[in-house]
């Protein structure tokens, strides 16, 4: 499993999407060009944007696939792969300013959060018992809370499932089909994950 990340300089008060960045959504498909228009602010487009041109970029890299013969299908929970392309998986996740994409021959997820102040009602809806008292011991809560989150959510993807459906379900401390990757870099936490058989 190999992580990339990107810090994207993007004013986070933007009013509207600034004309250097047009060209780019000429390097993505019509489908995922309107997903990214349909997005409230200028800022989260912008981000969108980013996110998607890199993960072509290094898709290209990885593959060898130009960017404009990457042809995309998605399972029934909306995750991606590249068409007609075995042993390849790839997952991408952004937040603010990070973008961070993750490639493997086996099934990855990702995540990415800036480490901030979170909601503390947030745990007792989300959180399994044993990882509501792992953060209550942790010196860095709010660190802590972020690993957490971000490694359901990352386990939730590599399974091609919703954070919906596996959320509660999961004790990251007792996840055994996964190889588990934590970073921090930079005020964010990054998780990924890549699914390991037995």
């Amino acid at each position: 499993m190999i992580i990339k990340t990107f810090f994207p300089e993007i004013d986070p008060d933007l009013t509207e999407v600034p004309k250097e960045y047009e060209g780019y959504f000429e390097r993505l498909s019509y489908e995922r060009r309107e997903k990214i228009l349909r997005l409230h602010s200028p800022h989260s487009k912008v981000v969108s944007l980013m996110a998607a041109v890199f993960a072509r970029e290094c898709i290209a890299k990885v593959t060898g696939i130009p960017e404009k013969a990457q042809s995309f299908i998605y399972n029934e929970n909306g995750k991606p792969a590249i068409a007609d392309v075995d042993n390849f998986h790839f997952n991408i996740s952004h937040s603010e300013g990070c973008i961070a994409f993750v490639h493997s021959n086996k099934p990855v997820g990702i995540d990415v959060e800036r480490i901030r102040s979170y909601d503390i009602r947030l745990p007792k809806r989300f959180f399994t018992e044993h990882e509501r008292s792992m953060l209550d011991s942790a010196p860095l809560k709010d660190e802590e809370f972020y690993r957490i989150w971000t490694l359901k959510e990352s386990y939730v993807k590599m399974k091609g499932s919703t954070l919906a459906q596996m959320i509660r379900h999961i004790d990251i401390y007792n996840i055994r089909d996964a190889e588990i990757n934590t970073i921090r870099e930079r005020g964010y936490i990054i998780t990924a994950c890549e699914q390991h058989y037995s």
